[in-house]
């Protein structure tokens, strides 16, 4: 077992699980039942290389796909897309970027996406009519960040993320956050706050 060396790295629930996500991620070939019955019907089962079959996919059923592998939630799968396709629409919804949601006070009350829904239902309404499986009703309903900003970013979104990303890394950070240097100081309601208190 590889697992005292991953231990050596870090002891992080992802990297825990490493060993057993892609352990699962190679059973789907043996497993096609456990692959959207919809995506099986129009591109048929895995032959080949696993990853060319689920690259070669339009990126919203690659997602499906890798979100039913055990360890791999929407942030992952996410993040798998927007670093492996040309897939920009995928926006993984880290704690980056739902702090700075947060703190600039924008899209207000909206969660986090859900594995259970993920798994099962396309983000996007005309996405979900292309390939006849049902529309998230959380998105329907308003009530998921990455919707909402992939409904207004689009191919933008990935691009959006990544910035935020880097901008909290360097300023809006959980602890200590720099923000008398943020550029966004004189757009951030919680930067006037920080800056009073």
């Amino acid at each position: 077992s590889r697992e005292p060396e991953l231990k050596k790295i870090s002891r992080s629930y992802q990297l825990s699980m490493l060993i057993e996500s892609i352990k699962d991620l190679l059973r789907l070939r043996e497993e096609p039942s456990r692959i959207h019955p919809k995506i099986l019907k129009l591109f048929g089962r895995p032959e080949k290389d696993l990853s060319e079959y689920i690259l070669s996919l339009p990126s919203e059923l690659s997602r499906l796909i890798l979100l039913s592998v055990k360890g791999v939630g929407p942030k992952t799968a996410d993040s798998i897309l927007l670093a492996t396709t040309t897939s920009l629409e995928s926006i993984p919804c880290d704690v980056h970027l739902v702090k700075f949601i947060d703190r600039m006070e924008i899209l207000k009350g909206l969660k986090r996406p859900e594995k259970g829904f993920c798994r099962r239902f396309l983000c996007k309404p005309e996405s979900a009519e292309r390939w006849r499986i049902p529309a998230c009703p959380k998105a329907i309903e308003g009530e998921c960040i990455r919707y909402e900003l992939l409904k207004h970013l689009r191919e933008l979104g990935g691009w959006f993320q990544t910035l935020v990303y880097l901008h909290g890394r360097d300023f809006c950070r959980s602890i200590k956050p720099r923000c008398k240097e943020c550029p966004l100081r004189d757009l951030c309601p919680s930067s006037r706050v920080d800056d009073k208190g």
